[in-house]
């Protein structure tokens, strides 16, 4: 694979067909992976029992994903999707793909962003995804 500069690690956003179809988001310059063993903490109004009670629990075989950087985006209407997910809490599968490792999508929130520019015509952003469920990974080959 011949080096394409700034590509390295890219943010995709799926737009919820079947199948699903990813749209790159833009480039991260600087980014952040972190992936550990620990179960996703949630906490629920969902009136689980007919107490009327706020239950916090763990999601039973999901492991903590999340990522945050910065870097240049693409265009900016994947930008204002991604934004439009912040403002509303919208939980949306995303790839987050190392082109020197392999591919994970998962459900993310975005729990973080700021947009930058342009100065020179491009677009930056700074992202922080954090996982909404189980992330599957596919090894970079």
């Amino acid at each position: 694979m011949a080096a394409v500069r700034g590509t390295e690690v890219l943010i995709k956003r799926g737009n919820g067909a079947d199948p699903e179809v990813f749209t790159t988001v833009g480039a991260i310059r600087n980014a952040t992976i972190t992936i550990n063993g620990n179960p996703i903490d949630v906490t629920t109004a969902d009136d689980v029992d007919g107490n009327n009670e706020i239950w916090r629990t763990s999601i039973t075989g999901v492991k903590d994903f999340s990522i945050s950087g910065d870097g240049v985006a693409k265009a900016l209407l994947p930008v204002q999707t991604v934004y439009n997910d912040f403002a509303t809490g919208a939980i949306t599968n995303y790839e987050v793909v190392a082109k020197w490792f392999g591919t994970w999508t998962v459900a993310m929130i975005v729990t973080n962003m700021t947009i930058e520019g342009p100065y020179d015509g491009a677009e930056t952003f700074s992202i922080e995804l954090q996982a909404a469920g189980a992330p599957t990974f596919v090894a970079e080959t």
